[in-house]
């Protein structure tokens, strides 16, 4: 079963940490590995990061919790949460794929 999510939508105005904040309250402890993606050259997000859930059914949580609602720290606007299964299954694929195409801020 798939336990890996595209989370899309994100505010350009996130960072990683504001990024980590916006779930770590209701479901901390339900992930291994969180990603904003951001642009390297200029260090803003891309408008979209990546989620692993350590098990299908905090997956389903997730979703029920918050696909569809509006982003906590988003103050210019509101801004719906979009979530979809990733097309790239592993944190390895994904964080190789995405220092190739220059997005992650390292």
């Amino acid at each position: 079963m798939r336990t890996y999510v595209m989370i899309k939508n994100v505010p350009n105005t996130y960072t990683q940490e504001k990024f980590d904040e916006e779930f770590k309250d209701t479901h901390e402890g339900y992930y291994d590995n969180l990603l904003l993606i951001c642009d390297k050259k200029h260090g803003k997000c891309k408008g979209y990061g990546f989620i692993n859930f350590l098990h299908p059914l905090y997956l389903v949580d997730f979703l029920a919790h918050y696909n569809g609602k509006t982003w906590k720290q988003d103050l210019k606007r509101e801004r719906v949460i979009e979530l979809c299964y990733a097309t790239k299954e592993t944190w390895n694929s994904n964080f190789t794929w995405c220092y190739s195409q220059k997005l992650l801020n390292t």
